[in-house]
């Protein structure tokens, strides 16, 4: 049986579908993937960029040209507060986890974890891309949450790898 600490921090994480129409922190989101994006994204130009301003500008048109209209985008809420953001290709037979961000600060509380269980849940088979030399921390969560390298593929000098949900 659960404790009633377990529970409550169960009910404080919230993984919401953005949709712009339902939900109601959509600009906050927006902001948000704005600010953190270039964590994640080693490969994306404008995170390159020293002006501030026209970085913001040319992520914002990524995200409301290449981003919104094609991908499922979730939004990690903790305590009301959106903590991260799941970026997901639908797929007729799997989809494609391209982004998965949790603030630093929200690290270590099992949400990358749940967020996974949740997304499985809903799309059924997942795989994703990661550079192995950029994401020697990455692998071993992935892993424990069930993934495994199916494939591997070298580009412009660096190493992928494809890692699914399934066996």
């Amino acid at each position: 049986m659960k404790s009633r600490k377990e529970n409550n921090e169960k009910n404080k994480f919230r993984l919401n579908l953005l949709k712009k129409e339902t939900l109601p922190y959509y600009q906050e989101f927006i902001e948000y993937f704005i600010k953190h994006l270039c964590e994640i994204s080693y490969h994306y130009q404008p995170c390159k960029m020293e002006n501030e301003e026209q970085r913001s500008f040319y992520i914002l048109n990524y995200l409301l040209t290449h981003i919104i209209p094609f991908y499922d985008i979730w939004a990690l809420t903790y305590n009301g507060k959106i903590v991260g953001f799941a970026v997901v290709l639908p797929g007729p037979d799997t989809s494609c986890l391209t982004y998965l961000y949790i603030d630093k600060k929200y690290r270590g509380r099992r949400l990358g974890l749940s967020t996974l269980k949740i997304l499985e849940n809903h799309y059924g088979k997942l795989h994703l891309y990661i550079e192995e030399e950029r994401s020697k921390e990455r692998i071993p969560f992935y892993k424990k949450a069930g993934f495994k390298v199916v494939d591997s593929k070298e580009e412009k000098g660096a190493k992928y790898l494809k890692l699914a949900n399934w066996k």
